[in-house]
């Protein structure tokens, strides 16, 4: 990196640091004077940074106290200032005046997009406010917005104060005293990025407007992102943006696991994910750009700001073709690349002109990578002199006691130089290298804080180790990357000075399960924590209609806010969800924290991770406490998200043995999850846009959970619970009269219920007169009189299905799924 480059990335990266202070300390100075302060303050620390230059120092301080002048005549502060506006464009307007001492403070805390999102329906939707806390990944729960208003935030305390800014200085000395040589400027960009998200992850960019939605530190991470890209275009008027992509991750993750699914399945997952986040990094070192660079990263995809030069395409190639080469050589074609980018104009976007935004970008790469996923391997079978589709490979010769080739866990045959063997648990196996990487990374499950030591080729896992047993001397390894680190163990000064940030990666990822005795808990283990049949449940589900929510859920009738930082902080909060919300969230779910409001028996309350990410989620529990887990999740997702009813998920439930392949159960669950979502899919939606504003309300859209095969909405989970719990409870009790056999009788005769209503043959509705046969013969005394009033209400509300009463109606569209339930809990 040049030099100038530095200058304007450091420039960018604190040319609004100033705004901290001011939150901190309500120091009513100008955040440019601020800024310029305390990087002279730093001065010792960034000189060594900038070759011991003075003059470049002084740049780059100027750079950040002229950044508002549109008189500068410095070509760095031009790009800083064009950068600055692009980030946030919906408030160029106001970036003139911020700086007068007037009620433009007054809006010091951030407001939840989430609380904005508008699809059809702005009625009735309260904005919410984050308190000022440090991100800590222990408070999960911080990331939930609570505060209804900027006063509720002020009466309850939780504010920075001069204490909070005083840590961050003491902080970001540690990290600027980390530059040793050149090679460390990267990293050193990294972890200021790193500790300003610590701290300024609630911190709004602007106070100018109630619209305090971008946080600050995003808005500092994409002002460095675009201004290095703007800065290597030649024009100065376009940009591009790459979206990278693995396909099939899903297909990729359950193939052909034979055993040990629970030692794998997690590695495979986090792999993947470690496999986005790498190739990331080669598209910005063959670009020569930072971390900065990389606007979203989640669900297999990255999104990169770059530049528009002369050889930009030849970069972008060279860096595609080097990805594909990775896959062909350790995946053997398993896992394929996709990348697109395109070419937008910067005026237009900071303008609005044809109210152009930051999603018609997106939807213009995001189209051209449709495209792409039809021409896998593109650059490796088509070159120039060759085509290659003949696999030439050798497979390994097998052990004397043996006639296999293949590899334990997966069944497939393992090619030359890529045989390992490991012994675990009393047994030796035979691991193609892939497998044992995602294999060794599964078994480590710790919360946080864990590290991943691999080979320069990063085809090779090394060691894993939790940062507590990490040492310089005992773990060497050319690459590392750093899953879930705890910030403020890793912003100590004793971690900073190992080499452990040099050539690391950092990667956020849902990753709690369930421990066992050491490692991860077996399924065949998880399977008998239930409280009744020994099944587990696979949990899938997703954020309905996020790419509508992406590019046009901030766009209102009057005005376009979809701009660069406002995209970047709504991915960034996604994140905050799957990964810092859930793992917080499953953590107390497993050990008993949480307690179901349905059910205090917390035995069950079991949980694996396969992953979770992007928009979508899946996880493995005991079948006991599948539903009660998902509705609490739910409830959190819904807290998170500031019960914006145009915000929601699906989920599906699919039940299975700990034995049964898990390849199988992954792909019926596929199928159950296009079931839940097309049994709520408007066929005339574009009509009832127009009739109906709450067309994208939870309880009209595609939002529900699929129940033992039952489509069911969110809102009555509870009511599904409530029922089956009231089932077995009388079953327990043979006063009630309510048997096993009644409920066998209830199963048959919800399955000609539900038949009736899929075909509308009245023949069936002969399960009316069987269901008043029944329950005359079996459930009332002599004087034909119910013992139980409880169980009279159930039943008569069961007769009354076809007089269309509410409950009735309810009760028919839960009681098969309600009677599945009772009987699974029975066993």
């Amino acid at each position: 990196m040049t030099l100038q480059e530095k200058i304007l990335v450091l420039a960018a990266l604190f040319h609004d640091i100033g705004k901290f202070e001011q939150r901190c300390t309500n120091r009513r100075i100008k955040h440019e004077e601020l800024g310029a302060k305390l990087l002279f303050e730093f001065k010792d620390k960034f000189l060594p940074i900038l070759g011991n230059d003075e003059k470049s120092f002084n740049r780059m301080m100027s750079c950040v106290a002229e950044h508002h002048n549109s008189n500068t005549k410095d070509e760095l502060t031009k790009i800083l200032r064009g950068a600055d506006h692009l980030s946030a464009s919906e408030r160029v307007e106001f970036s003139e005046t911020e700086n007068d001492l007037s009620e433009k403070w007054s809006h010091k805390y951030l407001s939840s997009l989430f609380s904005k999102i508008y699809l059809n329906n702005n009625d009735g939707k309260t904005t919410k406010y984050y308190r000022h806390r440090t991100l800590d990944k222990k408070e999960y729960k911080i990331l939930i917005p609570e505060y209804d208003s900027e006063t509720d935030i002020k009466e309850s305390g939780v504010n920075y104060t001069d204490k909070d800014f005083n840590e961050f200085k003491n902080q970001l000395k540690s990290v600027l005293a980390f530059y040793k040589e050149e090679k460390d400027f990267m990293s050193l960009a990294n972890l200021i990025l790193i500790l300003f998200e610590k701290f300024m992850w609630c911190i709004p960019d602007f106070t100018g407007s109630d619209k305090t939605d971008i946080s600050l530190y995003n808005h500092l991470k994409d002002v460095a992102g675009i201004s290095l890209a703007l800065l290597k275009s030649e024009s100065k008027e376009k940009l591009n943006l790459i979206i990278g992509d693995l396909p099939g991750i899903q297909n990729y993750i359950f193939a052909n696991i034979k055993s040990k699914p629970a030692q794998i399945l997690r590695g495979r997952s986090i792999f993947v994910q470690l496999l986005t986040r790498n190739f990331a990094s080669i598209f910005l070192n063959s670009l020569g750009l930072t971390e900065a660079n990389v606007i979203m990263l989640a669900g297999g995809k990255f999104y990169i700001l770059a530049q528009d030069s002369k050889d930009f395409e030849s970069r972008y190639n060279e860096a595609s073709s080097k990805i594909e080469s990775y896959l062909i050589e350790n995946f053997n074609y398993e896992l394929s690349f996709s990348s697109a980018f395109s070419p937008f104009s910067v005026s237009k976007l900071k303008d609005r002109k044809d109210k152009f935004n930051f999603g018609d970008v997106i939807d213009e790469v995001s189209y051209k990578l449709l495209q792409q996923r039809n021409k896998p391997f593109v650059n490796n079978l088509f070159g120039e002199t060759k085509v290659n589709f003949i696999l030439n490979s050798s497979y390994i010769e097998p052990k004397e006691d043996s006639d296999s080739i293949k590899c334990d866990f997966t069944d497939k045959p393992i090619r030359k130089g890529r045989e390992i063997y490991e012994s675990w648990g009393g047994e030796d196996y035979q691991l193609e290298r892939q497998v044992y990487n995602e294999w060794l990374v599964g078994r480590k499950i710790p919360y946080s804080d864990v590290i991943i030591g691999l080979n320069e080729d990063y085809n090779k896992v090394l060691w894993v180790e939790e940062l507590k047993d990490y040492s310089t001397a005992k773990h060497k390894a050319e690459k590392k990357i750093l899953l879930n680190p705890e910030l403020d163990n890793l912003l100590k000064p004793e971690n900073l000075n190992m080499d452990l940030l040099r050539d690391a990666l950092i990667l956020e990822v849902a990753n709690f399960s369930t421990k066992g005795d050491k490692h991860v808990l077996e399924f065949e283990k998880m399977a008998k924590s239930n409280v009744g049949a020994e099944f587990l449940t696979l949990i899938k589900g997703d954020v309905d209609n996020l790419g509508l929510i992406m590019s046009s859920g901030l766009v209102d009738d009057i005005e376009n806010f979809n701009a660069i930082s406002r995209t970047t902080t709504l991915s960034n909060h996604l994140k905050y969800f799957f990964g810092f919300t859930m793992n917080g969230f499953l953590r107390d779910w497993d050990s008993g924290k949480l307690v179901s409001e349905f059910d205090d028996n917390t035995s069950d309350q079991r949980v694996y991770t396969v992953f979770a990410g992007g928009d979508d989620l899946l996880l493995v529990a005991p079948q006991s406490s599948s539903l009660k887990l998902v509705y609490e999740l739910n409830k959190t997702f819904n807290d998170f998200v500031c019960n914006n009813p145009e915000v929601h998920m699906s989920y599906s439930l699919t039940n299975f043995k700990d034995h049964t392949p898990i390849r199988l159960m992954a792909d019926i669950a596929e199928e159950n999850q296009s079931v839940i979502k097309n049994s709520y899919q408007l066929n005339d939606l574009i009509d009832q846009i127009e009739k109906n504003k709450e067309v994208f309300h939870a309880i009209n859209d595609k939002s529900g959970t699929l129940v033992f095969s039952t489509p069911i909405k969110n809102d009555f989970i509870p009511k599904l619970i409530e029922y089956k719990k009231n089932l077995v409870n009388w079953v327990n009790n043979e006063e009630n009269r309510v048997t096993k056999g009644v409920v066998r009788n209830l199963l048959n005769l919800s399955q000609i219920m539900k038949e009736f209503s899929e075909k509308q043959d009245t023949r069936l509705l002969i399960w009316h007169p069987k269901l008043t046969y029944m329950i005359n013969r079996l459930l009332k005394d002599k004087s034909g009189k119910y013992i139980n009033p409880e169980v009279e209400e159930f039943f008569n509300t069961a007769l009354n299905i076809t007089k269309n009463d509410p409950e009735a109606v309810l009760l028919e569209s839960l009681l098969y799924p309600v009677v599945c339930e009772t009987i699974y809990a029975l066993r």
